[in-house]
């Protein structure tokens, strides 16, 4: 929440990744950087982030404790000219005096002020959703009868789950890969491929988890899309075709039901400790790092 970790002492983390609103900017489609600088992307959710690699939309950073720092010196975020320069800035505050050393065993530098990022990065979780307690732990009230027929939708006729994977162990609702279904290619955003420069990963996007995925809005990477429900109708009329979509993006023929139900479905999968995370975040005003 520390606007001096930018450049102009005018910009933190939390105003593209506001906490009230699913730590990412239900206010705008895309993020809004330096100087109002509008960006391209959309803000990802930081929301389970530490299960998230490799990192931003095109996946261009595996490393949780490396992403912050891209972002402290891309000149249109957070814009320090290097990480020298933001190191010393980190080094004249003097609410951070004497706490690298004791958490780190060292003094402020671009390495530890990543982990220490990532260290905070990595206690944003929030499961044992309604979804969790029905799916996982029997519950059968858990959850409406409409979020239960959206579930085996979403599994089943919608295909959704080949993406967006739930194992008897685990449900991260990510395959952890890259698709083109066609949002990138409609806004002419090279995805992936400005990563890879591999012309097969062209208008890839990588596939988002979906936990606490309705508090998160506005959807896709560019935020084009408004709600849940624009996003299910999106995928049921079969995205953009073009050469090169992922062939799993088809028309799918649902109902006006079937889709009210994915929705339903979707909104199940919010947390139970998403307040507490919000209050956590917003406990200490910017410039109060104590205990």
């Amino acid at each position: 929440m520390d606007e001096r970790l930018s450049s102009g002492g005018d910009l933190s983390c939390a105003a593209c990744h506001h906490p009230e609103q699913g730590f990412t900017s239900n206010e705008t489609r895309t993020a809004v950087g330096n100087h109002g600088k509008i960006l391209r992307r959309n803000s990802p959710s930081l929301f389970n982030v530490a299960f998230a690699a490799p990192f931003f939309h095109d996946g261009r950073q595996p490393e949780l404790d490396l992403q912050p720092l891209e972002t402290l010196v891309d000149p249109d975020e957070m814009a320090f000219p290097s990480l020298a320069a933001m190191v010393a800035r980190v080094e004249l505050l003097p609410e951070y005096e004497g706490r690298f050393e004791e958490a780190f065993e060292g003094p402020p530098s671009a390495e530890r002020i990543g982990r220490a990022l990532g260290s905070y990065l990595r206690t944003l979780l929030s499961a044992n959703s309604p979804f969790d307690r029905w799916y996982f732990g029997g519950e059968t009230d858990a959850v409406i009868p409409a979020a239960k027929r959206g579930f085996f939708l979403f599994f089943g006729g919608a295909g959704c789950g080949e993406c967006h994977r739930v194992t008897q162990e685990a449900a991260l609702f990510t395959d952890h890969d890259f698709h083109d279904t066609g949002v990138a290619w409609a806004g002419d955003d090279p995805g992936r491929y400005e990563v890879t420069h591999d012309p097969a990963h062209r208008w890839q996007i990588k596939t988002p988890i979906l936990r606490n995925v309705a508090l998160t809005s506005p959807y896709m990477h560019d935020g084009s899309l408004a709600t849940l429900a624009e996003v299910v109708e999106f995928y049921n009329q079969g995205g953009f075709p073009h050469e090169g979509v992922d062939p799993r993006i088809q028309p799918l023929g649902l109902s006006e039901q079937e889709e009210a139900e994915l929705v339903k479905f979707l909104e199940s999968l919010t947390g139970d400790n998403v307040d507490e995370l919000v209050r956590e975040a917003r406990s200490h005003a910017a410039s109060d790092v104590s205990d």
